[in-house]
């Protein structure tokens, strides 16, 4: 094939086996099925979502008061929307971002393919259709949509060819710019899978110096030091968004928790069962990433085995071995992921792992289109085809790779490929009809092949989590008119309980939806939250693991510190919440039974507490939390709870009512009634009854009979639980219903009563000076308070290094008290003017400066030297011949 059309077939082989995946699962626009799988249903699609409306000036992309209680957004940014795919967002409203997904898939996946194209054709000088093949199957490796659903990573995929080829540039030419830009670039679009791009480099470097007879020690430091020089350059030159990016992150909950406190030196699989990820299988959430790839590409780089050079066999063989100790040796898996704890889309680097395996497999084209000897040919293809299917075999006789219609589909494709290979021409001497026919036919078996493996995207564990196009628009669109409707210029929080965006069910995980309707809340899941609001929400009882990660969901209305956190609306489904009116039903796409409530009691966003007041020490019961934050906030002890007498037994064990309405219920999976808990739990005031269920596995907990929510699913519903509003005396069975193989032996219940008198005086003292908002919008608050004494203002906006304050027109320091702003005050009528900037912005766009200019002062020097000649003597081959 004539090698100029060769980038439009790698790009239409990318389009057609993802249009033929999408059509063959229902997935937009063929269906209503959205792409988004996992992370990208759950966070990704919100905050893309907020993205768009800050194209369109409906934000600031530095801060948004929808993070949680409010928070920056440039870590937010630069670790998910920074890539410059992202800028078409401006062309889709939040709630269409879904069918945006679906773009995004395509132009990322496609230019994956042809920079994977470009590096082929570069670094082995392979034009024929085989080379469109391999780069098409990079590109759509079932790894770049496992992990894909994390899709900001997918920026690293087409980014990593581009940073091999400047490389290998810099090895056999000496020439640096490629190299420099491309990896600045890769960390401006994101930092975090660059970071594993950069970390390849490395290892990347010595193979590739190897292959083109660049190893004698002497040249080989000569260019080991440049290139070492040209990364420092290209990582300062990145330090205007990354800099500020990571100065934010290294106050953030993901920093905070250590991975080193217990990493185990054993081997989590086999080789044999590294070996089985590549192959297909109906397993659509494999035990590690999701490795499979084409039979193209196994085919052919298990050729190099066979007619790779000495060398050549040794790196693939090094390769293999260095990247199954990266994969299953948790020290070394740990150095890919920064050192910092992570639970899944394991591994996160498989899209390197695909790129090397192309990387020898065109390294064997290029020898076996120079073997004259037909003979040769046929056995070298029969002896790679036959060492694929003996590790087939042996992986099925051992168990570790189930027998599949998949596996099968993918072997039979590999002896096609094999054959086409052997017997039909790829080049215009054999005549052009004969060449067109080949390349239609291997093309569409291309096709055929991964549009069959990519049409499982659509399926994920258990069927949980799905989205339709068609019911987030409507989603979106009618929670965003809610918020919008409510906005009077005044600065107030909303929560939503019992209903999310996130399928068609109540699931404990905060997802996205806040950010992208401007829905100023509490619940916020992301890996850029601050710390101590983390905790301090957490040890209030809206998530029981305070320290553990940035996760925070409202689970459960909680009267108390809804009110002081100025919680002034609640969307309901299913719940009746205490202390709150009931303003009329809401309509939210096709959530049944959602009430909109008011709470008159909520407080503004500022209020007057002492001048004395210090942080607490957190305890482990969360009534008692409560009362000591409260009493902070007062400056005198209050007692708020009034503790539950509980009692257990057979008698209050669970029903079989009740576990028939668990079987029922999808949110409790394979109930086991043998294994249940019950308490009757008695009220001791009249008023909101609340409990907290510690030490729990996966569990259903059902309220007189009725479910409520469910406990122990990870770090997502470890919350206190309102369970109703009831009077003195009144008698309430709460049961514990755990799925299959749960030990809930050490499982701990508390119940107490909020005192309502009690309450109302405190809200009372606490609200009787108010800061009162002129003006806000994100990253910026004006607002005025009078006091009678001095004091200080407490507002309920988490403390950040960003915030600067004015008070009458003079600068003020900003304290932090358990994770919130503070600020000290004289007795009249105080002006109060906040506002956020970015830190670190300065320091990182003068580094960024130096950098760029440390680079071209190299290159000048080059030039003057007559360095920009290769930094060893002689050009060589860009193939090793050895």
């Amino acid at each position: 094939m004539e090698s100029r059309y060769t980038y439009a077939v790698a790009a239409a082989l990318t389009l057609l086996g993802l249009c033929a995946g999408m059509v063959w699962g229902g997935i937009y626009p063929f269906g209503d099925f959205s792409i988004a799988r996992y992370d990208a249903i759950f966070q990704y699609t919100g905050f893309i979502g907020w993205f768009s409306e800050v194209l369109r000036g409906g934000g600031d992309v530095a801060y948004s008061f929808a993070k949680s209680l409010g928070g920056g957004t440039i870590s937010l940014y630069g670790f998910i929307l920074s890539s410059p795919f992202n800028l078409l967002a401006v062309f889709f409203a939040p709630s269409d971002i879904p069918k945006f997904l679906s773009l995004l898939y395509c132009l990322k996946l496609t230019a994956a393919s042809l920079t994977c194209l470009i590096f082929i054709r570069a670094r082995f000088g392979y034009t024929k259709i085989w080379g469109a093949m391999l780069a098409a199957g990079y590109a759509l490796a079932m790894t770049n949509f496992t992990a894909g659903s994390n899709i900001m990573w997918l920026d690293a995929v087409y980014m990593l060819p581009v940073v091999c080829l400047g490389l290998h540039r810099l090895i056999a030419e000496g020439r640096v710019s490629l190299l420099f830009f491309s990896v600045a670039l890769s960390i401006l679009f994101n930092w975090y899978s660059a970071y594993m791009v950069c970390l390849y480099t490395i290892a990347f470097f010595v193979v590739d110096s190897w292959l083109c007879n660049r190893i004698s020690l002497r040249p080989f430091i000569k260019s080991g030091l440049l290139y070492a020089l040209i990364m420092v350059f290209a990582l300062l030159a990145s330090m205007v968004l990354f800099f500020p990016v990571i100065k934010y992150m290294l106050t953030s909950s993901a920093v905070e928790q250590s991975s080193t406190d217990s990493i185990s030196l054993s081997l989590s699989a086999s080789p044999s069962t590294f070996l089985g990820y590549f192959f297909f299988s109906d397993n659509v959430w494999p035990p590690m990433g999701n490795l499979p790839v084409s039979g193209v590409i196994l085919l052919l780089s298990t050729l190099t085995l066979f007619i790779g050079s000495f060398r050549t066999k040794i790196a693939l063989l090094a390769s293999w071995f260095f990247f199954y100790l990266s994969s299953c040796w948790p020290p070394l898996s740990l150095v890919w992921t920064g050192f910092m704890r992570a639970d899944s889309f394991m591994p996160r680097f498989g899209f390197i792992i695909i790129f090397t395996l192309v990387y020898f497999a065109a390294d064997a084209l290029v020898r076996l289109d120079s073997i004259p000897e037909r003979s040769r040919r046929i056995r070298a293809l029969t002896c790679s085809v036959v060492s694929v299917f003996a590790v087939f075999i042996l992986l099925v006789f051992e168990g570790t790779v189930p027998l599949s219609r998949p596996l099968l589909f993918q072997l039979a494709a590999i002896l096609v490929y094999c054959i086409f290979l052997i017997v039909l021409p790829m080049d215009k001497a054999r005549g052009l009809p004969l060449l067109i026919v080949s390349c239609c036919a291997v093309g569409l078996l291309f096709v055929v092949e991964q549009g069959y493996e990519i049409k499982k995207i659509t399926y994920t564990i258990n069927n949980d989590y799905s989205m339709s196009v068609h019911e987030y628009e409507t989603y979106i669109d009618d929670l965003s008119s809610i918020v919008s409707d409510l906005e009077d210029g005044d600065f107030f929080r909303i929560e939503s309980v019992g209903f999310s965006s996130v399928a068609d069910r109540a699931i404990s995980l905060p997802s996205g939806e806040y950010l992208a309707v401007g829905m100023r809340g509490l619940s916020h899941y992301s890996s850029a939250t601050q710390q101590p609001v983390n905790d301090l929400l957490g040890n209030l009882g809206y998530c029981l693991t305070p320290g553990k990660r940035a996760i925070t969901y409202y689970n459960s209305p909680i009267l108390a510190t809804d009110s002081i956190l100025g919680a002034r609306y609640l969307l309901a489904q299913d719940i009746e919440p205490a202390g709150m009116e009931l303003m009329g039903d809401a309509r939210i796409g096709s959530v049944p039974d959602v009430s909109l409530y008011a709470n008159p009691a909520a407080l503004a966003v500022g209020f007057e507490v002492p001048d004395d007041m210090q942080s607490i020490q957190w305890g482990e019961d969360v009534f008692s939390n409560q009362e000591a934050w409260i009493s902070s906030l007062l400056g005198k002890e209050v007692s708020l709870y009034r503790y539950s007498e509980i009692a257990t037994g057979n008698d209050v064990s669970p029903t079989a009512e009740e576990l028939a309405r668990a079987q029922d219920d999808s949110r409790v999976y394979n109930p086991d009634i043998e294994q249940g808990t019950g308490w009757e739990v008695i009220a001791q005031a009249d008023g909101p009854l609340y409990c907290s269920i510690l030490n729990s596995g996966f569990s259903g907990v059902f309220v007189n009979g009725q479910f409520l929510q469910t406990v122990g699913d990870w770090e997502f519903d470890t919350n206190l639980m309102y369970l109703g509003s009831f009077n003195k005396g009144d008698r309430v069975t709460v049961s514990l219903i755990p799925s299959a193989g749960v030990d809930n032996s050490r499982v701990t219940m508390n119940a107490a009563s909020l005192d309502m008198e009690a309450f109302s005086t405190c809200l009372d003292e606490l609200g009787s000076s108010q800061l009162a908002i002129t003006s806000f919008s994100d990253g910026q608050l004006d607002g005025e308070i009078n006091l009678t004494d001095d004091s200080a203002l407490l507002l309920t906006i988490p403390f950040e290094e960003g915030w600067q304050a004015t008070v009458n027109g003079e600068e003020v320091s900003i304290q932090e008290r358990d994770g919130l702003m503070y600020i000290p005050l004289e007795a009249g009528n105080s002006v109060i003017r906040l506002q956020y900037t970015v830190p670190g912005q300065l320091i990182g766009s003068i580094v960024s400066v130096v950098g760029i200019a440390g680079f071209a002062v190299l290159l000048i020097w080059k030039k003057r030297k007559g360095r920009n000649q290769d930094v060893y003597a002689g050009s060589g081959d860009a193939v090793d011949e050895g």
